[in-house]
């Protein structure tokens, strides 16, 4: 696609498409391609999926058949309209093309026999390369097609991590994310360009403190088709003191000090909410409280 990642409600969503014909002596060989298709369709895990839809690639830039200029575009955007949740995809198209095989097609006087007797063929119709999963493979989507995530809001960076540490007895050393889950933490995608997490203050933390700033991934446009250049952006806070909550400052990757915001934990919430927007370099401190609402009766029962 020429994005690197989808969000609902994202237009100009063309997909792309790139083939190569290859002989059995792996020699790309030109090849004639026939009304080459895409197919998708819009699922949420196992609660909602839509119907399939099909976009022809524009003819236009069909122009050639040989291996190096290949690369088709959608003659339409892509319906993203529907909501957060998976895009399952596949591609479909017939090829007019030579067919090579090593093995010689007649029969030999002697066993074992060669050659494919009557169950062979030389036709090739159509070439998919529909994903084959079961419902078994647990795919994140619930399907068993070929997916990408639309996202709740607009980014071109793939992920936001939070990097710091925390306070043990008031010294500094331990990880923030060997605290959580030991794992690095990744923050959630919120908004167009709005990253938030909620760090857990247990009551063992109060008085603790945490410093921190942001690492991103990000994906750009290279000049190829199907290819993004891939770098990793650094923000660091304007200031060290976060003197009360709630608190906004300023983020940048070109600070020469190079500062993590320091915040103190206290017990007047369970978690302190981090939002980060990396299209203006700035984040956003406040308290949150967790509530479980599951555990919540309807006000209307009985």
């Amino acid at each position: 696609m020429n994005v690197p990642f989808l969000s609902d409600g994202m237009t100009n969503v063309l997909p792309f498409m790139s083939f190569a014909f290859l002989t059995n002596s792996s020699v790309p060989t030109a090849a004639k391609i026939l009304n080459p298709t895409f197919h998708y369709r819009w699922r949420y895990l196992n609660q909602q999926v839509g119907e399939w839809k099909s976009i022809p690639f524009d003819p236009a830039t069909i122009t050639s058949t040989s291996y190096d200029t290949t690369n088709l575009v959608g003659a339409s955007g892509i319906d993203l309209n529907v909501g957060t949740g998976d895009l399952e995809y596949f591609f479909e198209a017939g090829v007019d093309a030579p067919y090579y095989a090593y093995r010689d097609y007649a029969y030999a006087s002697v066993l074992p026999t060669v050659g494919y007797g009557d169950n062979w063929t030389e036709e090739i119709s159509a070439i998919t390369n529909r994903a084959t999963y079961t419902v078994a493979a647990a795919l994140p989507s619930g399907g068993t097609d070929w997916f990408v995530r639309i996202r709740e809001g607009e980014s071109d960076f793939a992920t936001i991590t939070l990097v710091g540490e925390v306070t043990t007895n008031g010294a500094w050393g331990v990880d923030m994310h060997t605290v959580e889950n030991n794992e690095r933490i990744k923050m959630e995608l919120v908004d167009d360009h709005t990253w938030r997490y909620h760090y857990y203050i247990p009551t063992n933390a109060i008085g603790e403190r945490i410093r921190f700033h942001f690492e991103g991934v990000k994906y750009a446009t290279g000049d190829e088709p199907f290819k993004f250049n891939i770098s990793t952006n650094v923000w660091y806070a304007n200031s060290t003191n976060v003197p009360y909550l709630p608190y906004t400052m300023a983020a940048s990757g070109s600070l020469a000090d190079k500062n993590n915001a320091v915040v103190e934990l206290d017990g007047s919430a369970t978690h302190l909410q981090i939002d980060f927007n990396d299209e203006v370099g700035t984040f956003a401190l406040s308290r949150g409280s967790y509530q479980n609402f599951n555990m919540w009766t309807d006000a209307n029962d009985g």
